[in-house]
């Protein structure tokens, strides 16, 4: 549920850009946004979570990457 929040707020931190400051939404930007977002959250879990949750993120992102 988190990372869907975080996905959510990143998507419209990209709008807000394109309506209040003229910058035409970028993939790229959102993904490095979404990557800080949530490495920020990795202080709410559990040291031994870390690794499995960073190489879900750069599989994801990689995804991402692709499906574009």
């Amino acid at each position: 549920m988190e990372v869907f929040l975080i996905d959510a707020w990143c998507l419209w931190k990209e709008r807000n850009d394109f309506i209040f400051n003229s910058k035409t939404p970028s993939v790229a930007r959102w993904k490095s946004a979404f990557k800080a977002e949530v490495t920020n959250h990795l202080f709410r879990i559990k040291q031994e979570f870390h690794g499995s949750i960073k190489l879900w993120l750069d599989a994801l992102l990689g995804f991402f990457l692709f499906a574009m």
